[in-house]
């Protein structure tokens, strides 16, 4: 049901512009984000990384995968690593980051919600944020005693990060941003 590899052997995969996931041993391609799903990314891309350079609380990148066990390979949309976690500049992330952001989209909802919400939570990952982008709405996973603790944040309610110090935001500002373009 699929080409299955291990994380070592994923890793050796040619990059042919396409977006492959590693789920639990099967390689998966999703679609292309949709234009709405891009613009929000970056938005909220940019917010998250001028906040992290500027109080040196570590990296936020985009679109990089992270290998979470030997089987468990994603590339969230966004991703907050704290400083010092990483010991340098790897050449694959093999790490819980500290902050993982996925954009739902109808063809992953069910993915982002269940498997990889189950898998962040194994792997560690401190803060999961499920962002609607047609809704605007969330969903904040904090990690607590190794269990996820959910709670739903309205587009009007300040979403605010408790591993990404300081960094805080209400979704339906960047719609305004997006619906300027």
């Amino acid at each position: 049901m699929g080409l299955r590899l291990s994380a070592e052997a994923f890793a050796q995969l040619e990059d042919d512009g396409h977006k492959y996931e590693l789920l639990h041993g099967v390689v998966v391609v999703s679609p292309s984000p949709d234009f709405a799903h891009q613009l929000f990314q970056g938005y909220l891309y940019e917010l998250m990384r001028a906040h992290a350079r500027t109080h040196g609380a570590g990296v936020v990148v985009t679109e990089c995968d992270i290998e979470l066990a030997a089987d468990v390979v994603y590339r969230p949309d966004i991703m907050f690593i704290a400083k010092g976690r990483l010991g340098g500049v790897p050449k694959r992330v093999q790490l819980a980051p500290d902050l993982v952001v996925e954009l739902l989209s109808a063809s992953t909802r069910n993915l982002d919600l269940r498997t990889k919400r189950d898998d962040y939570e194994a792997a560690g990952v401190r803060e999961y944020w499920a962002i609607d982008v047609a809704t605007l709405a969330a969903t904040q996973f904090t990690l607590r005693d190794g269990k996820f603790v959910s709670r739903e944040v309205p587009a009007t309610e300040k979403l605010v990060s408790e591993v990404l110090v300081g960094f805080g935001l209400v979704l339906s500002t960047i719609r305004r941003a997006i619906d300027d373009v």
